[in-house]
């Protein structure tokens, strides 16, 4: 591989080196580079000799010595990298930056000084980097390192050259150097890092951590700066991009820039709304009937509060009826702290980042967790507008809760005579509500309130439809009046009554639409009407696949976005096959009209909440037979022989025609739709579901894959499938149990299901077809063609988590780096958080396992003492009465007194002879070797080892001629004869087949010794063998770092 490094000078074989140098140029002055490019070492120390004497003849002398460290240092790591690029580009822009720094920040005493001083502190970073000879060129994890190492260098002087090139930085230093010098402090963290794992990693890292071989320009894991940190937490809360919908609804108030401002005058909203406010509690209730353009005044409320002078943080939420990833409490929360994280990242960052190392869940779904950072981050910010909009959206359940928490905030900062936290909630008026808000303060949108925003809306389309249709001033004004008038106060109304207006493809049928006698009365004849013009002029072709659209739009268990229902509308079920022609050649506004709304996100919406309850109602959608279909379109569809497929090459050429694009939705919730079909299917319709018992048998035939001995059936599934199982064989019906079970589980539990507990092979099959995609992907260029085609076919976040009960197995991510560093938190979710700590990238599987790291490599020294030593000391200092008194347990007042006065001492707050009213500890020590135990369990167990046969039985090996006295100590000691596994000592070379005997033979005093050459040695402590997983590796840098 470093053969193909040096090869690939031109190309970017370092990448991280040649991009940090990259960016150093770039801050360059353009003149300045070729000087820079001639710069050398021995040029720098003439130079430096040349100042220093300046500065002796000035009487300024300055300790330049401490630059001996960094230039040492530098070139120890630089030398190593200009025999593999066969140059000294990268070393020479460095002389050249510390030239110019040095030269620079000389005009200043302080700065020169704090210059030297970080240039020392950086060059015993690098000093302690084991000098790399020819041989060890060759390993690609040193040249890997070096690469990272000698990329903090150059990042170091990009930053420093930054500051030192602005034309007024000496007046700024003193109050700006902190800032910039914590800038500099990470970088030399990150060089410390990487210098360790020169010395720690071993042979071969594991590619989630450090990969080279696929050219991905990125970071290791291992590096853990502000950016990744940010980005984990953004996988861990994973918040619903509201700003996509903020700015949808500012475009369609853009046009009108006059609504809504008579909310902004109206005297209870502005008691609420001012930065002196004046309402108590700090709660408002704005509520309407439905339609009433409330979630559009909610979008101009959150503009003016972020405009307000006073800058407050301005946090809102957008809610979603039937989205659940938008009407529950843990969802709000975890959005609102996604906004907070970006309005005080310097804060909340370190916060909330250990609050992430501790948890072991890969996504946020806590609600102590969500309560207990929002109220802290919210209470740490000066001024918070809290705006909450569709909340009658919510279940019953969720909507009390929200109502509950927020009201309970805001009443806590009341007592503490605070007003800085103020929230606006918006929903319909229903009773729900009013028994939520009771008590705060209530705006009602009434019809007179938004007439005139109306007023100016119909105007604007009536102009529209006078310019299209030739009518007079007249008439459009006529016409701007009637909507006015019928809208009875709903922005919805009126806008789709515009819609209608405008798409009239005749001059007589405006007219006809025009009639006063025509105008519809209310939502349900609004929506009529468009419904008939949907069907009125469309071939029998179209109204078949807009009741299709409308039936898949309205049955969905999420959100379909446009390429899925083009992927399921390919779906040819005849024929077995997927036949791109089908897919729909129009747009979604000419099939289903204004009721329908594409987000910029390409998720296919209906217009209002209210449209689903009318055509379910209307039966324009038979949710029955929508939601049967569904099913059998899902369970036929992953029965296509496509999913089968062995050849790589076969797959990926059925990737490119689309023949998965419905996949991932079918995979997850073709149980969703068939246990909601048995749930709302009419006794009298159960002739329909013999059709479907009929495609599960054939979907069990290819799927099923083992008896999931391990799975344990619930009593509710088998309940809604009991319907079925009249139709099926009792062995398909078992196995059916079996795989709904098993898919449930696999969509809700967080770990990984055991072999037993897997009945189908359905995600196995899904995981195959990624892989395939993803290696398509990966072999595209960025603006490869090919690429655009796949994002087309299968949007653009490509690289989807393994995990099926992961919301990001759905959504998944744009690039496999940021996969990578998601599912990290899966398999290994509790991290150390010391930035320094050279393991804190690989993070541990359990908190036991972070708490033993923890105390052997980051103890925390007790700055007082605890009660038992308190009472020890006390008990060595008493008098020989004292003892024997306190021994025979007579207690007399005497005693007691004395004891207590003896302990009669606190620490921080710490009432010490409180603390030792708890049971005295009780010690059990060994009469043959004085070990102590503070268990007898340990003990009885420990004196065996003293005991002689014939007294006791032994317990002989049988791989060797050792006896043991425990049963334990004999199974322990053959499985070092069973593994293959050594542990090495690298200062003597000696193998040990157990970690403890390692340990044991550090704490012996010839392992000391090896201790102390290991210390000593500058050479590489990179271990021996092969390291076959992150276990190891983190055993080997445990082993190391303990030296």
């Amino acid at each position: 591989m470093s053969r193909q490094i040096m090869e690939d000078k031109g190309t970017g074989g370092l990448r991280v080196l040649d991009q940090s140098l990259r960016l150093l140029k770039q801050t360059i002055e353009p003149g300045m580079v070729e000087l820079f490019k001639r710069t050398t070492l021995v040029y720098l120390m003439v130079w430096i000799d040349e100042f220093q004497t300046e500065q002796h003849s000035a009487r300024r002398l300055r300790a330049v010595s401490r630059l001996k460290s960094a230039l040492e240092g530098i070139r120890q790591v630089g030398a190593p990298l200009e025999v593999i690029l066969n140059s000294s580009e990268h070393l020479s822009f460095t002389w050249a930056s510390m030239k110019f720094l040095l030269q620079t920040s000389s005009a200043l005493a302080d700065a020169f000084d704090e210059l030297l001083d970080i240039y020392e502190i950086l060059g015993d970073r690098l000093l302690v980097v084991p000098k790399i000879n020819n041989q060890d060129i060759s390993d690609p994890n040193n040249t890997m390192i070096l690469d990272y190492l000698y990329g903090d260098i150059l990042d170091f002087h990009q930053i420093a050259l930054k500051y030192f090139q602005k034309p007024m930085w000496k007046q700024l230093f003193h109050a700006t150097w902190e800032t910039y010098r914590s800038h500099l402090n990470k970088v030399i963290d990150n060089v410390k890092i990487h210098a360790d794992l020169m010395k720690v990693v071993p042979q071969e890292l594991p590619s989630q951590s450090i990969s080279i071989d696929n050219g991905e320009e990125h970071r290791p894991a291992l590096d853990v700066t502000d950016n990744h940190r940010y980005f984990s937490l953004k996988c861990w809360l994973n918040p619903v991009n509201l700003r996509d919908e903020q700015e949808y609804l500012s475009d369609i108030r853009r046009p009108f820039p006059g609504t809504g401002r008579w909310l902004l005058d109206h005297p209870t909203f502005r008691a609420w709304f001012d930065p002196m406010c004046q309402l108590k509690p700090p709660l408002l209730w704005l509520n309407g009937i439905p339609g009433a353009g409330k979630t559009v005044l909610a979008s101009l409320i959150i503009e003016e509060a972020q405009r307000l002078p006073s800058s407050p943080t301005v946090l809102y939420f957008y809610c979603r009826q039937g989205d659940k990833a938008r009407d529950n409490f843990v969802s709000i929360g975890k959005t609102l702290l996604s906004q907070l994280l970006e309005a005080d990242k310097e804060m909340l960052l370190p916060y909330f980042f250990d609050k992430f190392s501790s948890s072991a869940e890969a996504v946020l779904h806590s609600l102590s967790t969500v309560e207990e950072l929002l109220g802290v981050a919210i209470c740490n910010r000066p001024s918070v507008y809290v705006i909450l909009d569709g909340l009658d959206g919510c279940p019953r359940v969720e909507r009390a809760v929200i109502a509950g928490w927020f009201r309970k905030l805001v009443d806590a900062q009341i007592s503490r005579h605070e007003d800085r936290i103020r929230c606006l909630f918006v929903s319909r008026d229903d009773g729900i509500g009013r028994k939520d808000f009771s008590g705060i303060s209530s705006l009602k949108l009434r019809a007179e309130d938004t007439s005139k925003d109306i007023g100016d809306f119909s105007i604007r389309w009536a102009t529209d439809i006078q310019h299209k249709f030739g009518l007079s001033n007249e008439k459009s004004q006529l016409l701007a009046n009637a909507i006015q008038r019928s809208s009875g106060g709903m922005f919805l109304y009126a806008s789709l009554i515009c819609n209608i207006l405008f798409h009239q493809v005749s001059r007589g049928g405006l007219d006809l639409e025009l009639h006063a006698a025509q105008l519809p009365k209310g939502l349900a004849e609004v929506y009529s009407g468009i419904i008939a013009g949907i069907f009125k002029h469309a071939p029998k072709d179209q109204q078949d696949d807009s009741r299709q659209l409308f039936s898949w739009i309205v049955c969905a268990k999420r959100a379909l976005k446009w390429h899925e229902i083009q992927g399921a509308r390919s779906i040819n079920l005849e024929t077995e096959s997927i036949d791109a022609h089908r897919q729909f050649q129009v747009s979604v506004k000419d099939l289903c009209g204004s009721l329908v709304e594409v987000r910029p996100d390409m998720t296919v919406e209906l217009c209002h909440v209210s449209v689903r309850e009318y055509l379910i109602s209307e039966r324009i959608v038979d949710l029955q037979q929508a939601e049967l279909e569904m099913a059998s379109l899902s369970i036929n569809y992953l029965s296509f022989s496509g999913f089968f497929a062995k050849s790589l090459f076969g797959i990926e050429n059925m990737v490119l025609s689309g023949y998965y694009a419905f996949m991932d939705y079918a995979a997850v919730y073709w149980v969703r739709h068939l246990e909601t079909c048995l749930t709302i299917v009419q006794p009298e319709s159960q002739e329909k579901l013999k059709g479907l018992a009929n495609d599960l048998g054939r979907f069990l035939d290819l799927h099923h894959s083992r008896e999931a001995t391990g799975l344990v059936v619930s009593a509710s599934v088998s309940r809604r499938l009991q319907r079925l199982e009249d139709d099926m064989d009792p062995h398909k019906y078992r196995h059916l149990q079996q795989a709904v079970a098993s898919t449930r589980k696999s969509l809700t539990f967080s770990g990984q299901l055991k072999p037993a507990e897997i009945a189908i092979d359905t995600f196995d099959v899904v995981e195959r077809v990624r892989s395939a995609l993803e290696h398509l992907a990966l072999s595209a260029t960025p603006n490869d063609s090919a690429l655009g085609h796949l994002q087309a076919i299968y949007g653009t976040a490509l690289f989807k988590c393994h995990r099926p009960s992961c919301v990001f197995f759905g959504v998944g991510f744009k690039t496999k780096e940021q996969r990578e560093v998601h599912e990290t938190k899966h398999t290994r979710p509790f991290l150390c958080t010391v930035a320094s700590c050279a393991l804190s990238f690989l993070g541990f599987s359990s908190v036991k396992d972070l708490e033993s790291h923890r105390q052997k490599f980051h103890p925390v020294e007790d700055e007082f003492p605890d009660a038992n030593e308190v009472e020890e000391y006390s008990s060595r200092t008493m008098s020989p009465d004292d003892s024997s008194a306190r021994t025979r347990g007579d207690d007399t007042e005497s005693n007691m007194q004395t004891r207590k006065s003896s302990l009669d001492v606190s620490y921080d707050g710490v009432d010490l002879d409180s603390s030792r009213r708890k049971r005295a500890r009780t010690v059990h020590v060994c009469e043959h070797c004085q070990k102590e135990f503070a268990r007898k369990f340990s003990y009885t167990s420990h004196m065996l080892t003293h005991q002689k046969p014939p007294s006791m039985e032994m317990w002989n090996c049988e791989y060797c001629e050792r006896t043991f006295a425990r049963k334990s100590d004999k199974t322990r000691h053959e499985l070092g004869h069973l593994s293959s596994e050594r542990f090495a000592c690298f200062g003597c070379g000696k193998t040990f087949a157990r970690k403890d005997t390692l340990a044991n033979h550090h704490r012996s005093k010839k392992g000391g010794r090896c201790l102390e050459r290991i210390g000593e040695t500058k050479d590489s402590t990179v271990g021996h063998g092969e390291i076959k997983s992150t276990d190891e590796m983190g055993n080997q840098a445990r082993s190391v770092a303990s030296w």
